[in-house]
Order: structure tokens, then C-alpha cells, then sequence
């Protein structure tokens, strides 16, 4: 409420997030693949992927209301955009196009090679080698994520695809997945599971059982219609439509 009144008031973002004390980045030269100009990611999180394809559906000049990172019960962060620029695409010079086609071809070789590396390292984390002890060996990082909800915020570190892997997996299992910016492996061990706390988290239970009754509603009621549509031929009385909602003519 804070930010928008503000804005009613005449301010911009920048004033905003200095008055207001909420962070704000500023982004130039993006495509829509989260590439900058000399072609590196820029773009590594799942929380800059949303705005990221906010951007793009918006129009030069708007600013965009203020609208939920992601819709789900676990994460509370919202986020306010304003596009300033849109640059027209641009015909690459020939040198640049090869340069770019070789570089591509280099990433996706070295890629390979890592994979079969990350092969071998899951294999003798699967044997029973610390995963601490092989990252050392290998210039790899290690670290603890603690608290991993399935449903998670969107600046929480973790990408979508290793935290849908961690959710397939049992205690003690190991297993490897490409890292957020294609660039490697991250190979994940899971050591344990705490059951969710249904007591301390009504609020949470409450929204989720909502989630999945909206869901299987409309699931249902979609099924029904094709099954009606298969089983009933609809046609349209024009001349009727017309009469019915259509204005009297003045």
C-alpha cells in the first residue's frame, strides 16, 4: 500500500526505494532468454526469471501493479516493475555469429565432460564418499541447505528443478542435477526428512487445501464439458443470440 500510494503521488521508483528502504536492481540490455550483450547469463534465479518475463510482456513507459513472486502459500515477496527502454533486434555481424556458434559448441563439450565427471563424483558419493571430501578434491562448493519446503520462496538459492529432484528422493539417496545457469552439475545428498507441521501451519494447510479444490474443480468441470461436447452436438441460434443481447436501436 505504501509503494502505490506513493506512486499516486507522483514519485518514481527510485525515490520509492529510497524512501521506503526496499531494494531495487536496474537492468539494461537483457534479452529474453536472460542473456546480456556479450551473451552471459544474467539471469540465474527463479525470481528474476518471473520479472524477466514480466518485462518482456509489458509495453515501454507503464509502470506494472505490484504482483506476488510466485503463487504459492510458502512465498510472501511481491514485486513492482517499470520498463523503460525496448531495443529493436539487431543483425549480428558475421564475425560475431561465428564467434558466438564456436563458443556454444566449446560450453556444450565442456558440459558433456562435466556431466561424465559428475557421473563419476555421484557414483562414489553413492558408495559412500563425502560429498565435503570430493568437492575439495574436485574445486567443487559444499554446503548444508537446510529447510527445503517443496513450495519454496523465490530468492531462497535453491532452482526449481533441483528442489522438484530433492522431492523425489529418499533419505540417504544421491543424486545430480544441471545447475541453474546450465553450467555444471550440482549433485545433492538427502540426509533427512521432517515431516510437515500441520499445527504450527493452518494458515498455510488452509490455503493449499483451497489451491487444490479450485484445481480439481476445474479439472472436473473441464472433463465434463468435453463430455458433453462429445456427447451433445452444439450448435448456436444466431438470429436468437443476436435478439436477446443485442441493444434496441435508438
Amino acid at each position: 500500500d505504501s509503494v502505490e500510494e506513493a506512486l499516486s503521488e507522483g514519485g518514481d521508483l527510485t525515490d520509492i526505494s529510497t524512501q521506503l528502504e526496499i531494494p531495487m536492481a536496474t537492468l539494461t540490455d537483457i534479452d529474453a532468454q536472460g542473456r546480456g550483450k556479450e551473451g552471459t547469463v544474467a539471469i540465474q534465479t527463479e525470481a528474476g526469471g518471473i520479472i524477466l518475463r514480466a518485462a518482456f510482456a509489458g509495453e515501454v513507459g507503464d509502470y506494472l501493479e505490484m504482483k506476488d513472486m510466485a503463487a504459492n502459500a510458502d512465498d510472501r515477496s511481491m514485486y513492482m516493475l517499470e520498463l523503460t527502454d525496448v531495443t529493436e533486434p539487431e543483425q549480428k555481424p558475421l564475425e560475431m555469429v561465428e564467434a558466438e556458434v564456436i563458443a556454444n559448441w566449446k560450453a556444450e563439450k565442456r558440459q558433456e565432460e562435466i556431466g561424465r565427471i559428475a557421473e563419476d563424483v555421484l557414483a562414489r558419493v553413492q558408495a559412500g564418499e563425502a560429498l565435503e571430501t570430493l568437492a575439495v578434491e574436485f574445486d567443487g562448493t559444499s554446503y548444508d541447505a537446510k529447510n527445503i519446503r517443496r513450495t519454496g520462496i523465490a530468492d531462497s538459492g535453491i532452482s526449481q528443478n533441483l528442489r522438484r529432484l530433492i522431492f523425489t528422493m529418499r533419505t540417504g539417496d544421491s543424486d545430480m542435477e544441471v545447475a541453474p545457469d546450465g553450467q555444471g552439475y550440482i549433485i545433492a545428498k538427502l540426509n533427512i526428512i521432517k515431516p510437515g507441521d500441520i499445527a504450527a501451519n493452518t494458515g498455510q494447510i488452509d490455503v493449499l487445501v483451497a489451491q487444490l479444490e479450485n484445481s480439481m474443480g476445474n479439472e472436473l468441470l473441464a472433463q465434463y464439458q468435453m463430455g458433453l461436447g462429445k456427447e451433445l452436438e452444439i450448435t448456436i441460434n444466431e438470429p436468437l443470440f443476436q435478439q436477446t443481447f443485442s441493444l434496441p436501436q435508438q
